[in-house]
């Protein structure tokens, strides 16, 4: 090999797999509680909070300030609630844990009432309280529900969660309207907007954090980790269990939580607020949010047309800085590239053998392509390791190589202006027989 070209090669593969490893790595987690109300298990709410302090840790705790009243109507822009969110063991409780920096407030939509039609929900569609509503709407409620929080627990109040982390263009313009900073929700959402921060929320629950956080340690992962807990996440919370959960885990105990959080600080993970995040200057920019959504979803990366034993699909638990998130997504495109193009290439360098080897030998050479080409065809559909659309792509780039061999021997003969008589299958086995009979003589012959 050229040493250029050497040289070339190694730089690439070292800037590809290596830098990873080079990063230090740093893991940090936001714990958020959603579905805090007058109505949610007190007991439990109170254990988790002493849970995170254990830790020096802060949740981000999303409030229902109404979760059995009625919408105002559109056009009551001055309706004020008849009673207070919180009643006053919550506020109590809450504004306790908020003084020692334990808890952060956050507005989780109004009642928390699903508002899509149930011929939507039948037909795929998501949950939503807000997603759903008209524009002026959407601006009463996140008013109502924030003014009423300020007043009884007298602290601003600038986070939404959304009900079911669905929200829609008018939710962000309602929360720019209505003083609200930053969005928690979903990371599936490519709706986005300048002036909001945005702090996605995978899907991660709690009984999987300590082996979510232990393999991103593993792997030199550098980012921010948010999982979301809910009462019926708890045992003793006297709260159904989703049945969409129930084939993913089942409740754990608070103390099994405590648990692993002590385990993943004596780690070395940090258990960070959102106000630490904001004082560290950490980017919660749009732009963060759509580099790292094509990890989470990506055509490439969901279904593994890079196997996994070439670049390890990114972790979606991890919400990376926008740099290292486009540099991931440049090197899952770059090894595709590479891989497919390595194997096409490979499959014209055979065509184009076979094409110009058995020229003469037409009815052999058709035989020899489509033997190389089934064979190619039989280990893509039989690798039973690699997934379907990872078989196509392989059996893409194969044909598409095959085709460029074919090309290339077509175009070689032609410059070549050679005209050689058509023989027979026949033809070839007498050539070679008598070939391999003058290799036989020539070496009886005796030393000269």
């Amino acid at each position: 090999m050229h040493l250029k070209t050497y040289r070339f090669v190694t730089f690439l593969g070292f800037a590809l797999w290596a830098q990873a490893d080079l990063l230090a790595c740093g893991i940090d987690v936001i714990l958020r509680y959603d579905d805090y109300s007058t109505k949610s298990p007190t007991h439990i709410e109170k254990q988790l909070f002493e849970a995170a302090k254990s830790v020096d840790g802060s949740i981000l705790v999303g409030i229902v300030p109404f979760p059995d009243l009625e919408y105002p109507q559109d056009d009551e822009t001055d309706f004020l609630p008849p009673e207070a969110p919180l009643s006053e063991t919550k506020r109590e409780l809450i504004e306790t844990y908020h003084r020692q920096r334990v808890v952060t407030y956050a507005l989780h939509g109004y009642s928390h009432k699903n508002n899509l039609s149930a011929e939507s929900l039948s037909n795929g569609g998501m949950q939503s309280e807000f997603a759903v509503l008209n524009p002026q709407r959407q601006k009463n409620l996140l008013r109502i529900g924030k003014a009423a929080l300020e007043t009884q627990l007298s602290a601003p109040l600038d986070i939404f969660i959304p009900p079911f982390n669905s929200y829609d263009e008018s939710t962000l313009g309602a929360l720019r309207q209505t003083g609200f900073k930053l969005l928690s929700a979903s990371i599936h959402r490519d709706i986005v907007s300048q002036g909001l921060e945005f702090l996605p929320a995978p899907t991660l629950y709690p009984q999987y954090l300590r082996e979510v956080t232990l393999k991103a340690l593993s792997r030199h992962e550098h980012g921010t980790i948010l999982v979301t807990l809910h009462p019926y996440d708890f045992v003793g919370s006297n709260t159904d269990f989703p049945s969409y959960r129930k084939s993913s885990g089942s409740p754990m105990t608070i103390a099994q939580f405590r648990e692993d959080l002590e385990y993943l600080k004596a780690q070395g993970i940090n258990f960070i607020s959102i106000e630490s995040l904001r004082a560290k200057g950490v980017d919660l920019s749009a732009e963060r949010l759509l580099a790292n959504r094509p990890l989470s979803y990506s055509f490439i990366i969901d279904h593994g047309v890079v196997p996994n034993w070439l670049v390890a699909p990114p972790m979606p638990e991890v919400y990376r800085s926008a740099e290292d998130a486009n540099h991931d997504y440049l090197k899952i495109l770059l090894s595709a590239t590479v891989l497919h193009g390595l194997i096409a290439l490979l499959s014209a360098s055979i065509s184009r053998l076979l094409w110009l080897r058995l020229t003469g030998y037409p009815r052999l050479r058709t035989a020899g392509l489509f033997a190389v080409i089934a064979a190619a065809g039989y280990v893509a559909l039989y690798g039973y390791k690699i997934g379907f659309y990872s078989k196509i792509s392989l059996i893409g780039s194969i044909l598409t190589g095959a085709l460029l061999g074919i090309g290339m021997g077509c175009f070689h003969s032609s410059r070549a202006r050679i005209v050689l008589p058509k023989r027979s299958p026949g033809d070839f086995a007498a050539g070679m027989h008598a070939k391999a009979a003058s290799k036989t003589y020539k070496s009886n012959e005796p030393f000269q």
